[in-house]
Order: C-alpha cells, then structure tokens, then sequence
C-alpha cells in the first residue's frame, strides 16, 4: 500500500461574490482505481458541505443565480454541467462520443473510450447512435477556459 496526498478544491463565483472550498486527505492505496475513488469520495464530500454553505448563506447576501464554477480535481482544472445526452460520431474511421449540454449544447465535448469504460457505459452505448442523459452530470475538463474532454459522468441528486 501507498500513502499519498490528495488535493481539490472547488470555486464558485456569483458576481461579485467569489467562494472557495478545499480539502486534502491522506489515503492508503493500491491501485489508479483506489485513487480514483478516494477523489471521488473527496470530491462528494466537499461539494455537500459548499452546497449547504451555498443554500444557507447565498440568501443572506441577497444572491440567487447559478454559479459558474470550475473545480481543481488532482491537477485538472474542471467545470460541471447537466448532461442531456450523447451522441456517436465517426471521423477518419474513428468512432468518438460526445456530451451534450449546459454551455456545451450545441457542439458537445469529446469522451474518450477509456472514460466511457471506466464509467460502465461502454455496454449501454452499444448499437446506439444517441444516448439520454437527462437526471446526469458531467465533469469536463478544461484547458485555457476551452474544453479538452469530459471526464466523468455521474447520475445527479
């Protein structure tokens, strides 16, 4: 086993009112999968607590919007959106999905086969040309303020 230091942050600005929450943890693992994981349980835990902070302290300063947030995960600078679905497309006799929704609607963002296959949609998508997401979040990761790719899809609460 291998202890390491994981790291995330998440900042969401509403104006001019700009929140940051951060966490670190140390965990024991073994396998990319483990770290995986414990980045996730990181990540879940500290976008409650922001979440509660953000519905209990928000009204107090008489804010009510929806915030464009963008979140440290590892090293990756990333955003989130509320996927509406997938669609299949093929170049140069490569076949690539793409995730559409929130400010990404209209042309979508990469997902790569590897990340499909570590979220178990690869078997879902089989035979498909579209796939709903609606009731789905998706975490893209962003390069320069542009999305490279979407990292993570996770069903919403």
């Amino acid at each position: 086993m291998t202890d390491i230091k994981i790291q995330m942050s998440i900042t969401r600005s509403f104006g001019e009112l700009t929140v940051q929450f951060g966490a670190e943890q140390f965990v024991e693992v073994q396998t990319v999968g483990e770290r995986h994981l414990a980045y996730q349980k990181l990540s879940d835990a500290l976008y409650q607590e922001l979440d509660l902070w953000v519905s209990e302290s928000l009204p107090k300063f008489g804010i009510h919007k929806q915030p464009q947030e963008k979140q440290l995960f590892g090293n990756v600078l990333t955003t989130t959106i509320e996927a509406t679905h997938m669609e299949r497309s093929t170049f140069k006799g490569k076949t690539h999905w793409k995730v559409f929704g929130g400010r990404y609607e209209k042309f979508g963002v990469i997902i790569y086969p590897e990340h499909l296959k570590s979220l178990a949609f690869i078997d879902l998508l089989e035979g498909k040309e579209t796939y709903d997401l609606s009731g789905y979040t998706a975490t893209i990761e962003l390069e320069n303020d542009k999305p490279k790719r979407a990292i993570k899809i996770l069903r919403s609460i």
